[in-house]
């Protein structure tokens, strides 16, 4: 599991790198005050990277590693993001 950034002037640990063009694609979701954790059900059991775009501009960065996501179980990807903190799967 992943925890997301924490704070609009984070850097982003060695172990991250910015997506590559075009990567990720979809739509932008968002957290909110009521629930701060990044969770997927999806109903084919897949592989998941979660992407983050920063606040600051910074652009978009993801996570090196993969999660496996199980059809019909929901799957933690992050915890504890700020609210409105914007990624995408």
């Amino acid at each position: 599991m992943i925890q997301a950034p924490t704070s609009q002037s984070e850097t982003k640990p060695a172990s991250y790198h910015i997506g590559p063009i075009g990567y990720p694609r979809g739509d932008w979701y968002s957290t909110n005050a009521n629930c701060g954790s990044i969770a997927i059900n999806p109903t084919t059991g897949r592989n998941v990277k979660l992407c983050y775009n920063h606040r600051n501009g910074s652009g978009v960065w993801c996570p090196d590693n993969w999660t496996s996501a199980y059809a019909g179980q929901w799957t933690a990807l992050a915890t504890e993001a700020l609210v409105a903190t914007r990624y995408r799967f």
